[in-house]
């Protein structure tokens, strides 16, 4: 059996209850990481072209990475 991505806690006071589904607005959502960490590089493989420009804090000139290495130093930084 496989974990779901996402389960939701409910608290009543005296017990917590788990479920895959959002039931009432005050719900704690969890992620699993790894789940998220895979949407994160979808969304950034869709989004991004190749060649990925990254404008440091006061500098005047953009640092040119490829896409799949600022994915990998993303999905190491995020498992840190």
């Amino acid at each position: 059996m496989q974990a779901p991505e996402k389960i939701y806690v409910t608290n009543d006071r005296a017990l917590m209850y788990f479920h895959t589904d959002k039931l009432a607005d005050d719900d704690i959502e969890y992620t699993r990481t790894d789940a998220f960490i895979k949407k994160v590089i979808n969304f950034l493989n869709y989004k991004l072209d190749d060649v990925v420009a990254i404008r440091a804090h006061g500098t005047i000139i953009p640092h040119r990475v490829a896409k799949e290495e600022l994915i990998e130093d993303l999905e190491k930084y995020i498992k840190e």
